[in-house]
């Protein structure tokens, strides 16, 4: 969040258990323009000279126009997704929260034409061209949604089924400052041994509308 405010000639230290980024965040990081050194630490640090900038993002009530800006880098569209309606599955994703029965809304989504994604399997910069190109974009609520912040012109519909008891107003506040479209359903489900799952004649319903 601090990141809009970088100064490009200062290091950054990194406070992290793994000693290093993850590939997508590399992949960020760089297309952000971000490339001088990082120093990763997990214990305590004494520095003499620590620039501490002002965060342009704030979980709860900030969601700044220059963050916005700053994010939206990707104006790439792709003609493999334009104007597909597309469905952006949890399937690879481990220990996932959500609904026991999401593979059979896949099934269903499958028969009307839909594209099911697994974003895990994309680029980052290859998510975030999903938003400049579908038509609309839905799935269960989750961090693959994201995506569209790195995306400059966002001309998807975005569809978002709220996971059980775990409504983020986060999502709302994200669509207020890009002024994406978004919608959200929050819907009845049944509790199974297995599980929690979705009735798929609603979800169908909601996606169709």
């Amino acid at each position: 969040s601090r990141l809009s405010n970088y100064e490009h000639n200062s290091s950054i230290i990194w406070g992290t258990w793994l000693h290093r980024l993850c590939p997508w965040q590399y992949e960020i990081l760089y297309h952000l323009g971000i490339k001088n050194n990082f120093f990763f630490n997990t214990n305590r640090l004494y520095l003499e000279h620590l620039i501490i900038k002002d965060r342009e993002f704030i979980i709860d009530d900030k969601f700044t126009e220059k963050y916005n800006k700053f994010l939206a880098i990707f104006d790439d569209s792709s003609d493999e997704y334009k104007n597909q309606k597309i469905w952006l599955s949890r399937g690879l994703v481990a220990h996932r929260r959500g609904y026991w029965n999401e593979v059979q809304i896949e099934i269903l989504l499958r028969r009307e034409g839909w594209l099911i994604i697994n974003p895990e399997q994309l680029s980052v910069k290859k998510q975030a061209s999903l938003f400049n190109s579908a038509e609309i974009i839905a799935g269960v609520q989750g961090s693959a949604f994201f995506a569209v912040l790195l995306a400059k012109y966002r001309s998807a519909n975005i569809k978002t089924i709220v996971r059980p008891l775990s409504y983020d107003a986060l999502y709302d506040r994200i669509a207020r400052a890009t002024g994406i479209n978004q919608e959200f359903i929050n819907h009845e489900f049944m509790d199974l041994p297995q599980g929690r799952v979705l009735i798929p004649d609603q979800i169908m319903s909601f996606l169709k509308k």
